[in-house]
């Protein structure tokens, strides 16, 4: 009796078909959505007080640009002053395909990214100073890392139920 037993299992084949491709879709969504929200928080972390530059005269007649500095208790803490907005500037995406992609600082316009987020020694005008770190893009990430899990969690979710009722 047990050979003549068929079991049709062609309807749970095709609605796993239906789930995996709704899953792909809506993946594709939430990444697209993270990109977003990480870069907006980027964005607002380089977008500090704005302190300018105003240039002077020496006493030989020799013109020169000076930065107007701000309040030195903001050392080392986030958001980023702006002075000439080049690390604002320099916040680019990038999708690597439909479920990777990366929000980072471009060091082509803002080569000094690197230690204004890990902080570090560098150099002005022969006059050597250490900066504070200011993680303006590891902020972004853990700021709204669980707002994005949540918004996955919630559409994978509905998804898939619009696929199973189908």
């Amino acid at each position: 009796m047990a050979k003549n037993c068929r079991v049709d299992t062609s309807g749970w084949r095709n609605k796993s078909r239906r789930v995996l491709a709704t899953e792909a879709r809506v993946v594709e969504q939430v990444v697209s959505f993270g990109l977003d929200k990480i870069f907006d928080k980027t964005k607002d972390n380089v977008t500090g007080e704005r302190y300018g530059t105003e240039t002077r005269t020496s006493k030989t007649g020799n013109e020169y640009v000076v930065f107007k500095r701000g309040p030195m208790t903001n050392a080392g803490k986030l958001p980023v002053p702006v002075v000439f907005g080049n690390l604002r500037r320099s916040i680019k995406t990038i999708r690597f395909n439909t479920v990777l992609g990366a929000v980072y600082s471009d060091p082509n316009i803002a080569p000094y990214n690197k230690i204004i987020h890990e902080g570090g020694q560098s150099q002005f005008f022969g006059h050597k100073f250490y900066m504070k770190p200011r993680p303006y893009l590891q902020n972004a990430v853990d700021t709204k890392r669980p707002m994005i899990k949540a918004y996955a969690k919630i559409e994978i979710a509905k998804a898939i139920r619009t696929v199973g009722r189908t």
